[in-house]
């Protein structure tokens, strides 16, 4: 994921920016992605720790890191709800009241809406029983009450696994 389909992802980007490819290409490029991390995801047992949410706040599109995230973590023995992007304040509660959580992880990449990613961080953070917070992505240093995770995905997910074999996170 950090090696080789980030920095590929990001050169995508960068092409569909300086209009060597077209929308077009970048859907099908970013499909194929989803299809392949979907896959790995879906194929690969729920863990015993957790369970964890994981998603972007409201508006925030871009979630193929957050997807390559949640794949590593589900590999590292997680059992992962992932939420995906774009999801309002209420389904991050509604959901929690689902799963019930020990830890949910919001992504904050440079499309997002801070306020709207800080507004999910400050409702998590008012569960009872308490839920660990992480945030991740490039405008994670932005956001209060929650821990900021690496920025290589990998190196995130195994922090967060470590954080809850260790019993850190309620």
């Amino acid at each position: 994921a950090d090696a080789w389909l980030l920095p590929e992802l990001a050169r995508v980007g960068e092409a569909w920016a300086s209009k060597d490819l077209t929308v077009a290409h970048e859907h099908f490029a970013s499909a194929g992605v989803t299809r392949s991390l979907g896959r790995v995801f879906s194929e690969t047992p729920p863990g015993t720790l957790g369970p964890v949410l994981v998603g972007l706040p409201e508006k925030a599109h871009h979630d193929l890191g957050l997807l390559a995230f949640a794949t590593c973590l589900r590999r590292q023995g997680v059992d992962v709800a992932y939420l995906g992007a774009d999801v309002p304040v209420a389904d991050w509660e509604a959901a929690a009241a689902r799963h019930h959580p020990r830890a949910a992880v919001v992504g904050v990449p440079q499309c997002a809406r801070v306020d709207r990613a800080q507004d999910v961080v400050d409702r998590i953070n008012g569960l009872t029983p308490p839920v660990a917070v992480f945030v991740g992505g490039g405008l994670a240093g932005r956001i209060r009450r929650a821990e900021q995770l690496p920025a290589a995905v990998a190196e995130a997910a195994s922090h967060v696994a470590t954080t809850l074999r260790a019993g850190r996170a309620p």
